[in-house]
């Protein structure tokens, strides 16, 4: 498992082509940097996670993350 992936489809490929799971953060809902990335990835092989209390997802940004949060990298 990549905790707090943070690359392109490329690099993710090559991951997942080793069956890692990538793990994605609040970071997704405020960048459009990772679209590509969870557009191509098998749902099976992604996890979420907030890194409380770092990378605070919208609607949150500007608090303190806390895990309740994740709900909202799900949602994205």
């Amino acid at each position: 498992m990549l905790h707090f992936f943070a690359g392109n489809w490329e690099i993710a490929k090559a991951f997942l082509d080793f069956g890692f799971t990538l793990s994605f953060t609040g970071v997704v809902t405020f960048t459009k940097d990772y679209d590509e990335v969870l557009k191509n990835t098998p749902l099976d092989m992604v996890m979420t996670e907030t890194d409380a209390p770092y990378v605070t997802p919208v609607p949150y940004r500007g608090k303190r993350n806390e895990p309740a949060y994740v709900s909202e990298v799900v949602r994205k």
